[in-house]
Formats: C-alpha cells, structure tokens, sequence
C-alpha cells in the first residue's frame, strides 16, 4: 500500500476517533461517510491473534493509529470543558445521545410487541443502572476491562457510540483522566477488554444484526432513551436567561450534529 493511502487512512481513523470519545456520536457512522465501512467491518472480521498473516494490518494499523491519537488528544480538551462547563457539556451530550436514539430508531422497519417491549427492557434496564450510581462498580482493573469489552461491541452495532455505554457505566470521566495523565494500566486494560470483544464477540453481534435485527436495534433505542437520565443530572439552569439559553442551544447543538451525520451518508 502506497504512503499516501496509509495517511488517508491515517486521517480518517483520527475523525473516527473524535466522534468515537463523544458520547452519542458513532465512529461507524464516520466510517460510512467516509467511504470505509465495509472495509472496517472485514478488518474487524479478519482479527485473529492465531492467524496474524490474515488479519488486514494495512487498514487496520493505519486507523488505529490514527483513533488511538484522536483519543489521546481530545481527552484534554473534552475534560477541560468537563471540569468548567460541565452543564453545557452535558446538555450536548443529551442532544447527542436523543438524536442517535432517534436515528437507531428510524433503521428499525417495523413496531410491534416484540420491539415495543425490547425498547422498554432497555429504557428498564439502563435508567436502573444509571439511578444505583451504577452499582458501586468503582474503578477496578476488572470494571475498566469490562468496559472496553461493552464498548466494542456498542461500536460495532450501527449508530451507536462505544463511550455512550462507558458513560452509562460511570467510567467516562475517569477513563478520560487516564488517557490525559498517560495511566498505562488502566489504558491497557481498556483496550485488552476491546480485543477480546473484538475476537469472541463481533460475531456474536452480527448474528444478533442479521437474524433479530429490529430487537437488538429496538434494545439499543431503549438504553439510550433511559440513560439520558445521568447528563440530565448533571445540567444545572443558573437561573441567568444567557446562561440557560447556552445550555438550551448546547443541547440543540448536539441534537443537530448526529442528524446532520446521518443524512450526509
């Protein structure tokens, strides 16, 4: 493969790599819009630690790179905003997460039962999660591990963002320190539980995608609409009519930047 094609790569992963770190917004959906989702989904395929010779290292190194850089550099910016606008960075992150459910929603063909009760199960499931303070998981090696494991496998589900599934499990903000401060430990950890997704699960998923296709999106839709409970909580109105049309517009914001996505591809 020529230099050339390696740095279009290269620069590709790096946007699949912003959108992948923003809760809400799928670095799939970057992927498809910019000509290399098929590709991306057979690279995923191709991983297999027995059969190294196989695996397509020409897509996969240079998008890798190029995420992992993305992930490195944004994590300063995004936990600056964190730690002096919180409540205009969460109301974007509520846009974006309501604007992804609704995209989710529109790939589903039909409503019936099934899909109405799989939409509820997951609204059940992820507003109970979100409300026990995630269930004191904490911080552990085992919960990071399990967290790049999730969060693999929410990427490869189509419009679904990987760090959305960290943020429902209260990870995010911590996860975000340990990219900034370089903790190799936990960053190891986190991408050991993504390998192992990568290699048990993602065909697991595409059974799931290609024979209960509806159920699983509709599952998605539901633990997206009940975790936008945990950035609500984290909005606080000021009182100040600029300060709370700053935050109305934050939100706005991120509401039209995920259908701006979609209708691109």
């Amino acid at each position: 493969m020529e230099l050339k094609e390696r740095l279009r790569l290269f620069l590709k992963g790096i946007f699949m790599g912003l959108a992948d770190i923003i809760p809400g917004v799928s670095g799939g959906t970057i992927a498809l819009i910019t000509g290399i989702y098929e590709r991306f989904i057979d690279a995923i395929e191709s991983i297999d630690p027995r059969n190294i010779k196989d695996m397509d290292l020409d897509f996969l190194v240079p998008v890798g790179l190029g995420v992992g850089l993305a992930f490195l550099t944004a994590s300063h910016a995004i936990l600056f905003l964190l730690n002096n606008y919180v409540s205009l960075v969460y109301a974007f992150f509520f846009g974006l997460i309501l604007s992804s459910s609704v995209v989710v929603y529109r790939r589903k063909a039909v409503v019936n039962h099934k899909n109405i009760f799989a939409v509820v199960l997951g609204i059940l499931i992820s507003y109970v999660a979100v409300s026990m303070g995630y269930f004191g998981l904490g911080h552990g090696p085992g919960v990071v591990f399990v967290s790049g494991m999730l969060a693999i496998c929410a990427m490869i589900l189509p419009g679904v963002s990987g760090s959305f599934v960290v943020l429902m499990l209260g990870q995010y903000e911590y996860l975000l320190g340990s990219l900034k401060n370089l903790v190799y430990q936990d960053i190891a950890v986190f991408i050991s539980g993504g390998i192992v997704s990568l290699v048990l699960f993602s065909r697991v998923i595409k059974w799931f995608l290609e024979n209960h296709r509806e159920l699983t999106l509709s599952f998605m839709v539901g633990l997206m609409l009940g975790a936008l409970k945990l950035p609500l909580d984290r909005i606080t109105f000021n009182g100040t009519v600029m300060g709370n049309l700053g935050i109305v517009l934050s939100c706005c914001i991120g509401l039209g930047t995920v259908l701006i996505l979609e209708n691109m591809k």
